[in-house]
Formats: C-alpha cells, structure tokens, sequence
C-alpha cells in the first residue's frame, strides 16, 4: 500500500520511492520465440534499498506536508524501512524498522490546521512497539480506541499477543496472550470490553475466531477466552465493522471450503456458498477415492513439537510396503500441515500409489518467535534435521518402503530440497524434484533474506553455509530441477548458476525449464504439463514394474 486515506476523507498520506539507489540486475527474460534483457532493479541481500519519503496531501487546498519519519541514528535513508502507517482522527503513526529488522517503533505526529499552510504535523511520541534479538514480524493490526489508546498485537513475549498503548506511553500493555499464537484483530468494541480476534489457542493446527473481555490493569487474573467457531476445522474472518456478524470461510480434510453469514455469537445466519459435496459437485465423482491425512507429532533435538500429516493410497493395506512422497516446504509465514481442505495434487498422488508425509519442521510459521528462530542467520540446518527427524520416522514405519522415498518442493521448499538431499547419508532419497530453487541467499532480495540472514557483509559464514554449492559434490540422490526462464523472484541464475557447477562437478541431472515463466508455472496446459513431468520423474524412481 503506498498511500492512507484519514478518516474524514480531508487528507491522504502518500508514499514517494526513488529506486535510483537500487542495482539494475540484467536478468534474461526467455520466451519461446524472443529473449530480452530486462535491465530490473533489484535490491539483492546486503545491497542499498531505495528511498521511502512520506506526505500528507490536503485535498481542499493541494497543500503538501512532507512527514520525517526517519531515525537518524539508525543511518542511510536505504537502511531504514517505512512499515505501516494508520490515521486516527487526530493523528498519523507510522511504523518504522530499522535495516536489521530488530527493532519496531510507532511514532505518533499530531496534527493542527494553520490557516494559511494547510495541515501541520509534529512529531509527538515514540513508543517501541517491539524489539526481537533475532527479526521482526511486521502486523496490520491497528484499532484506534481515542482517549483509551490503541489496541494492536506485538511478539515480546515470544507469541504474538493483543496488546493496548495508551496515549503518550511508549510500551505496549498485555491484553490478551499466552504461550500460543494470535492470528489477527477482528474487532475491538469502543469500551473495550470484548475483543474478537481470530488465533490457534486451542491446537496450532486450526484457526478459530475467539472472544475475551480483557483483564483490568494490574489485574493477576488472565481474561476468558471464548471459542466462537465450529472446532475440527480452519476458519479465515472477514468481521463487520460493528463486530456482530461476520463471513466465515471454514474447511476439514474431509470437506472443501464453505462460506457462510454468521453471527457473532457463531450460529449461520445463511450460507453463501455450502460447497455441499452432492450430485451435482464436480468433485462428487471422486468421493469413493477421498482419503484425510492422519496427523502426529514428533519431537525436534531440542524438545519442541513438530506437526506432521501423513495421506495413505485408497484401499490401504497396511501389509504392503509403499512409496513415500516428501512434500516440503519449511521456510518462515508458511503452515503446511493444518486441519483443512488439503491439496488436490496430493489426492491424485495418493491415487497413484502414494504416501504424502508432510512436516512443518522448526522456522515455519504459527508456533511462536522461539519455533521460528532456530534459522536466525543460519538456514538449512534445523529445517534440515527436523524433515531427517520426519524420514527416520518414516523408514520405522511397516508399511514404508524405506528404499523408496522421494523429496520434493517448490520456492523455498525447492531449497530445501536441495539442501537436504546434500545433507542426507547417501541413499537416503531415491530422488529429488527442486523446484524454482533459491541456490544461495546473496542472490535473493534485502527485506525478506536479511530479516533471518542478516547481511552478506556480518554474516559471511552464515550465507557460505546456508548456500547449496558448499555441499554439490556430495550429491547421489537422482535430481530433477525445474525452473521458469523469466523468473523475476528466484531469478533463473540460481538455476543457471546451480547447472553450471553440477555439470563442472560431472553430477548427472534432469532438467525442466519453462520459457517466458515467473516464479509460478502457469495455465491449464503447462500446469499439467509439469505434473505430467514430475509423475514421470518420480514413478520412474519409484515405482517397481509390477505397479
């Protein structure tokens, strides 16, 4: 979002960016019949970011305001992010993050109306909405409740909690919290006497809409939270503006999603879509075959729980040894394994004889700032051991065929395929299937790498260890990589780059590249054309002839 409307529609906000800083990158944009060389400003890990200046437009008068949002001892202008910025009726807060993602400040400009210069704004308080040794994780949460304060959510105590800032106060105050996850503010009444918000206090594998009254300042007793949403499922919110009703998007294993009118204290009000798996679905056909993932967990080195899912064939006789198909992607603000409709790829790939394990290993998102931050400047290695965990577990089961294990991911998952067939004991995989991988972090962009990586500049060791060329000549697991030739986010020389050293280093390979793709693979034909490349790769791995 580049610009903020204030309330009464009198002011807006707007963001000026100058890229002029930020290296152009050549990147080769490949097509089926042309190549172009796109001369793209990208900001690569360690390098300068560009310049974010903020305004205030007065609409009546087109009188301009320029707002210094900026710390000064936190350096360049290209080192300091603009995160947020909100309107209350008497004021503007911009959120602020310094370049090392470590720090988190709201500063509030109060505004006054001159005569002649149009709206004025000064600088008024700071508070320190949060400070993490490792990163922070930004939120859109802001409820302005005027003399009270404002209720937004914050990390520092290691989940993110509902917090209120009083006015001219410069720390937030636990509302509502614990030793799990709140997802998002759904609606905070004006007396503060109920908050509604949506989170996973009851299992981190599903997400609930839950009530609380807060607890008083200083109060000793924690406030009441109540689950308002069905259980056994996960819920998406869109709340109405007075929070008595909202629409609800929920699904199970068992059922696709369904959205409904509902009313705040949970009851239907009407559907809007039941999805009723009838006759008339086009999935009614494909029910006898439908099969839901058993769920489980294990335990990581260092104590803390890791959730898997695991999907068995149709007709599965625990007598016969199967095929295990991997499924990864491990990397951080992504859940794979929830109690949801899942994906349809993974029914078809149970259909064909399959098992799909999934496991969101240590770094992925839901579980707190301690779950994530095993990664701090070092990925690759604790994702690595917690997917190991999940293969070891595996190889246990009677119904495994430990010599027919596959792995595969895409985006980060694709690096962390990648990442842990080069770790493995040799034949641990009997293949491999990276997609769109990330080679090595210097080559992905400042915000996202730097916030776990810090930069290449502090942090030398950390990205030579976190890269895949370090370990190339330790691969044996049979590799298929695929790779769009214009993608402009994992641009394509971390594959060029990767082919060019496996085939230096005499490493066989497959290969599949998608002309005039991005970071995604799309359309109808080349959807299926990729899963028809990858099915071939992996039953030709897998599968025995007699299958």
């Amino acid at each position: 979002t580049g610009y903020w409307w204030s309330p009464d529609d009198k002011y807006i906000a707007y963001t000026r960016v100058d890229e002029t800083s930020v290296d152009i990158v050549p990147r080769f944009d490949i097509a089926a019949e042309n190549v172009a060389v796109i001369e793209q400003r990208y900001p690569r890990a360690g390098r300068p970011n560009a310049i974010v200046d903020l305004f205030v437009l007065e609409v009546e008068t087109g009188i301009v305001t320029e707002i210094g949002w900026r710390r000064n001892d936190w350096g360049h202008a290209t080192d300091q992010y603009l995160a947020r910025v909100n309107w209350t009726e008497s004021s503007l807060y911009v959120q602020r993050v310094n370049r090392a993602q470590t720090q988190l400040e709201m500063v509030q400009f109060m505004a006054f109306k001159h005569s002649e210069k149009g709206l004025r704004l000064y600088e008024a308080t700071v508070a320190q909405l949060d400070e993490q040794p490792n990163w922070i994780n930004l939120s859109s949460d802001f409820v302005s409740l005027g003399d009270t304060g404002i209720v937004l959510t914050e990390e520092s105590r290691g989940y993110r909690q509902i917090s209120l800032l009083p006015p001219s106060t410069t720390h937030p105050r636990q509302l509502i919290g614990g030793d799990w996850v709140v997802d998002k503010l759904q609606h905070v009444k004006a007396d503060m006497s109920e908050i509604l918000f949506t989170g996973f206090l009851d299992t981190s594998l599903e997400c609930h809409l839950y009530r609380a009254k807060p607890a008083t300042s200083g109060s000793a007793t924690p406030p009441e939270v109540e689950r308002i949403t069905s259980i056994g499922q996960t819920w998406s919110i869109a709340m109405a503006p007075d929070g008595r009703s909202f629409v609800g998007t929920s699904s199970s294993p068992s059922h696709p999603p369904q959205t409904g009118l509902y009313a705040s204290d949970g009851s239907l009000i009407s559907w809007i879509s039941d999805n009723a798996l009838d006759a008339d679905h086009p999935y009614h056909s494909f029910l006898p075959d439908h099969v839901t993932p058993e769920f489980g967990v294990l335990s990581a080195d260092d104590g803390q729980i890791l959730h898997y899912s695991l999907l068995k064939p149709p007709g599965f006789d625990a007598r016969k040894c199967y095929p295990v198909i991997v499924e990864v992607y491990g990397g951080p603000h992504v859940q794979t394994v929830t109690r949801s409709w899942g994906s349809l790829s993974d029914q078809y790939l149970a259909r064909q004889g399959y098992l799909i394990f999934r496991l969101d290993n240590r770094g992925s998102w839901n579980r707190g700032k301690k779950f994530e931050d095993v990664i701090h400047h070092r990925t690759g290695l604790h994702e690595v051991s917690d997917q190991m965990m999940g293969v070891d577990w595996l190889k246990t089961q009677p119904f495994v065929d430990p010599g027919r294990i596959a792995i595969q991911g895409w985006s980060y998952g694709g690096y962390m395929t990648l990442m842990t067939i080069l770790q493995a004991p040799a034949d641990t995989f009997a293949c491999a299937v990276a997609g769109a991988a990330v080679a090595d972090w210097s080559l992905y962009d400042t915000f996202y790498t730097e916030r776990y990586m810090g930069t290449p500049q502090n942090n030398p060791g950390g990205y030579e260890a976190s890269s895949v060329f370090p370990n190339l000549d330790a691969l044996s697991t049979p590799l298929l990589l695929i790779h769009g030739m214009a993608d402009d986010n994992v641009t394509f020389d971390n594959a060029t780059r990767l082919m060019a050293r496996l085939q230096e280093l005499g490493k066989p390979f497959e290969l599949m590249t998608y002309p005039g793709q991005r970071h995604g693979i799309r359309g109808e034909a080349l959807q299926r054309h990729l899963m028809q490349t990858r099915m071939a790769f992996l039953d030709r791995k897998l599968k025995r002839p007699s299958e």
